[in-house]
């Protein structure tokens, strides 16, 4: 599990390869991103819960738009079945192929 410190880090590193590495933060910058990050998550773990449900309707959204373009870069020969040329750039197809190893493995016959 990632720390907060680690999250204000990767916030800094990726600023730094960004750049390439014309901003380089040192350690009061990085405290401060910690700091800002502790108070963000304060504010949303005081929220109440239908507020922390329209937020994680958002979560997800983003998660989905960033997570659909990699989908097509998986090989599909990772799913267990072997190379299927069919489906080397359907995600969809891929999808259905894990999800089924998935089932197989939570419910056996």
């Amino acid at each position: 599990m990632m720390t907060f410190a680690q999250s204000a880090q990767m916030i800094t590193t990726a600023l730094a390869v960004g750049s390439d590495n014309t901003i380089v933060l040192g350690a009061g910058p990085t405290f401060g991103i910690l700091c800002a990050i502790l108070c963000f998550h304060g504010v949303v773990c005081s929220a109440a819960t239908s507020i922390i449900a329209r937020i994680n309707i958002f979560y997800v959204i983003i998660n989905g738009k960033l997570a659909l373009p990699l989908l097509g870069e998986v090989d599909p020969s990772w799913s267990g079945s072997g190379h299927d040329d069919r489906c080397h750039h359907n995600s969809v197809g891929l999808l259905r192929r894990q999800e089924g190893l998935f089932k197989r493995r939570l419910y056996p016959a």
